[in-house]
């Protein structure tokens, strides 16, 4: 019985014979793959050292390469470039407008703590 999960699987689909196909689902898109869609799709959220995670993205750069396409993902800091490029990954965005807000805020605290202290 095949595992169900709440997402279609983004895995390139298998053939008759259980090789990968040349397609990646989701047409000719960058994937979201080092976040949780991949990992919860899985059934191994956030597990991205997971072996199961690390072939699937493996499949999935390697089927996106002889296709010619990207495979892309949003990271959540300019640290996490790095290990994404070494997986093959090349369609980076780095951050969002909630990552950039939570930083700004938490500069701010800091900065209102700084400021407390100072005051002493």
């Amino acid at each position: 019985m095949p595992i169900r999960t709440p997402h279609p699987s983004p895995l390139p689909a298998r053939g008759e014979g259980g090789e990968r196909s040349e397609r990646v689902r989701g047409g000719d898109r960058p994937r979201n793959l080092r976040d949780a869609v991949l990992s919860v799709a899985l059934g191994i959220p956030g597990q991205l050292d997971h072996p199961d995670f690390r072939n699937a993205l493996e499949c999935i750069v390697a089927a996106a390469k002889r296709r010619g396409k990207s495979v892309g993902t949003l990271l959540r800091s300019a640290q996490d470039v790095a290990p994404a490029v070494r997986d093959g990954i090349t369609f980076l965005g780095i951050a969002s407008e909630a990552t950039a807000l939570a930083n700004g805020i938490r500069a701010v605290v800091k900065e209102a703590r700084t400021a407390l202290s100072v005051r002493g």
